[in-house]
């Protein structure tokens, strides 16, 4: 499939031309198109939250919120790898489409990304973001008007009354916010905690979580390829894992009653994902976040759309029906009322979607297919079939499964027989700075630095 010759607008004489005329005509956000948040919530397992019927109490903020929102049950990641999905998220194209799969690949100037939509369209554009593998090398900055980096979720919220104390009322915005806090911390001491969340989350769920696993050298067990996590640390180190969920869920609560005390929550429709989930030692690893399985690959999906959006489903819904990080972009196009741009991959979430649908993720050399409920996930020189309703530990996959994964693609391709399918050639990125790779590699990222 040949990449397409695209070429953007002129978006500064564009903007400032659809911002006079905003500005004109509208004085409240009822009379603007709507604005736009979309927030990720960098390593968020699905199935770790009350919102999706978890049995600790991990959301209750987001599952308030969720009442005047719609929850998709079956959302699927690009990617268990922070770069790759989040150029997923921020593009709206698959890995193979945009080629950011590796340390060294940008995106292509050619590529819209869903900020230059925007901005094209007279909105305000900001990220707010953890910097490490979201970063302007990689051509994530495109058409954003404030781009800022973040040490924490507490600077992040410094970042946000900063940023939200210029923006103006008379336009519409689009915010992307990614927070990392639930991630693992930063190995750089033996002793420094695999999870860190601040009290009172820290005993939230299991009182002496700290206190067992004092001693524990972190930086060895995940580096250990011969030997299975201790089963005595997984408890605790899920207890303070869920202790960072509680914590940024209670952040969103405070910043969402703000922004609507200020009027930005008005006519907006907010989008809350993640990027990749969290394996917690389920398969006898930390090394990683779950690979190719769905503690990686199924992550949260929570929508408020607009009120009176057509075709969307009722607030305080769930909706089981497959769904994939690249329905993000055209959905945002449909309420927000533009064009659909047939190069985007997804759907709208507004329309019906169709069935037996085919969708796909990757991180070389490995992927996955999902056409639900069965599942294949592959290699060079491997593939496995799963069902994913029968067995959705995905521990009794049948092997050798290549001609099952062959129809899959079959699949896919008949899919887009009738639809346009774009790639692009990625740019070719320099390398990061030695601070921020002793960074990534004290989070855990040592194979993805050091490779290629």
């Amino acid at each position: 499939m040949n990449a397409p010759m695209q070429s953007l607008p002129n978006k500064t004489s564009l903007a400032a031309l659809l911002c006079v005329a905003l500005g004109a005509c509208a004085e409240t956000p009822s009379d603007l198109p709507p604005s736009v948040i979309l927030i990720s919530l960098d390593t968020l397992r699905a199935r770790h939250m009350s919102l999706y019927g978890y049995e600790r109490d991990t959301t209750p903020e987001l599952n308030a919120f969720a009442q005047g929102a719609v929850a998709y049950d079956t959302a699927i990641s690009s990617s268990c790898w922070t770069l790759i999905s989040h150029a997923s998220m921020l593009s709206g194209f698959y890995p193979e489409q945009h080629g950011v799969t590796e340390k060294r690949r940008g995106i292509s100037p050619e590529v819209p990304m869903i900020a230059e939509r925007l901005y094209d369209r007279g909105y305000q554009t900001l990220s707010l973001f953890y910097e490490g593998w979201i970063h302007e090398r990689f051509g994530m900055n495109s058409g954003f008007d404030v781009w800022r980096a973040h040490k924490d979720a507490p600077e992040a919220a410094e970042h946000l009354w900063e940023e939200f104390a210029n923006v103006s009322k008379k336009r519409p915005y689009f915010l992307f916010l990614h927070l990392f806090d639930i991630h693992a911390e930063k190995l750089e001491d033996p002793d420094d905690p695999f999870y860190d969340p601040p009290p009172p989350f820290d005993t939230m769920f299991m009182p002496d979580a700290r206190e067992q696993l004092k001693g524990v050298n972190f930086d060895t067990v995940r580096e250990d390829r011969d030997n299975d996590v201790p089963e005595e640390i997984i408890p605790p180190l899920t207890a303070l894992y869920d202790g960072n969920i509680a914590w940024i869920d209670s952040l969103l609560g405070d910043w969402f009653r703000e922004l609507d005390k200020r009027g930005f929550m008005e006519n907006t429709m907010v989008i809350i994902t993640a990027d990749h989930g969290e394996s917690l030692g389920f398969r006898g690893s930390i090394k990683g976040h779950g690979g190719m399985y769905q503690e990686a690959l199924h992550v949260p999906m929570l929508i408020r759309y607009p009120a009176q959006t057509s075709g969307a489903p009722a607030p305080g819904s769930h909706v089981d029906e497959l769904v994939h990080q690249v329905d993000i972009a055209p959905t945002i196009l449909a309420v927000l009322g533009m064009d659909p741009a047939p190069e985007l991959p997804g759907y709208s979430l507004l329309d019906q979607l169709p069935a037996n649908r085919v969708v796909r993720a990757s991180k070389p050399p490995h992927y996955a297919r999902i056409q639900w409920p069965i599942k294949i996930f592959a290699g060079k020189h491997t593939s496995r079939l799963f069902d994913l309703v029968n067995d959705p530990g995905e521990r009794q996959g049948t092997g050798h499964a290549f001609d099952q994964a062959q129809a899959m693609e079959d699949a896919f391709q008949e899919e887009f027989k009738d639809r346009v399918w774009a790639e692009w050639e990625p740019v070719k990125v320099k390398a990061a700075t030695k601070k921020t790779e002793d960074m990534l590699k004290a989070l855990g990222y040592a194979g993805e630095v050091e490779d290629g």
